[in-house]
C-alpha cells in the first residue's frame, strides 16, 4: 500500500512540475522588439578566373620536348564588392576576399543589420572586382561573370529577420516571414 501511495504522490508531483514549467514558459520576458533586422548570408565558389599564356622560351628552355607545356595557366581568385543599402542609406560596404593560404576557399559572408520595421527599400550589390592586368580571353571571361544586384521594397516586421542569400541558381534572393 505504501508503494502505491508513493507512486501516486510522485506522479502528482511530476504532473505539477510539468504544469509549472508550461506556465512559466508562457510568461512574457520584457517588451517585444520594435525593430527588425536584415541578415546577409552569402556563400559562393564562383569567383575564380583562369589566366593562360604561352610559355616563354626561358620557361621551357630546360625542359625535355615531351614536358613542354602548350600553355601556362594560373587560376586567380577574385575579390567581390558587397554593398547593402536600406532606404538609400548605405549600411554595409565591404570587399570580400576568398580565404585560405592560396585563396582557394569559397567566399563566405554573414552579417545581421538592424533595421526599423515597416516598408523599406533594400538594395544589395555583389560585384566582382577586376584584377589588374587581365587581357584577352581572361578579360572576356571576367566580363561574363554575373553582376548580382537586388533592389526591392519589402515589408520588415518587428521582431523578424529578413534574409538576403545567394540561391542555387546564383541569384540574390530576399526571404521574409510570411
Amino acid at each position: 500500500m505504501r508503494t502505491l501511495l508513493r507512486l501516486a504522490l510522485s506522479g502528482v508531483a511530476t504532473l505539477l512540475l510539468f504544469v509549472a514549467v508550461a506556465l512559466g514558459a508562457r510568461l512574457p520576458l520584457g517588451e517585444p522588439p520594435a525593430e527588425s533586422a536584415l541578415r546577409v548570408a552569402l556563400r559562393t565558389a564562383q569567383g575564380r578566373i583562369e589566366v593562360c599564356h604561352e610559355p616563354t622560351a626561358a620557361e621551357v628552355a630546360g625542359l625535355p620536348a615531351h614536358m613542354r607545356p602548350l600553355a601556362s595557366c594560373e587560376e586567380t581568385a577574385l575579390e567581390y564588392r558587397l554593398r547593402v543599402a536600406i532606404d538609400g542609406e548605405e549600411r554595409l560596404a565591404r570587399t570580400l576576399t576568398p580565404a585560405g593560404w592560396r585563396r582557394t576557399r569559397p567566399l563566405a559572408f554573414d552579417a545581421t543589420l538592424p533595421a526599423p520595421a515597416g516598408s523599406r527599400r533594400v538594395a544589395v550589390e555583389f560585384l566582382p572586382i577586376e584584377p589588374p592586368g587581365l587581357v584577352g580571353e581572361a578579360a572576356e571571361r571576367f566580363a561574363q561573370l554575373p553582376r548580382l544586384e537586388l533592389d526591392r521594397i519589402v515589408e520588415l516586421e518587428a521582431g523578424r529577420i529578413a534574409l538576403v542569400l545567394l540561391d542555387e541558381r546564383g541569384e540574390l534572393r530576399l526571404l521574409t516571414a510570411r
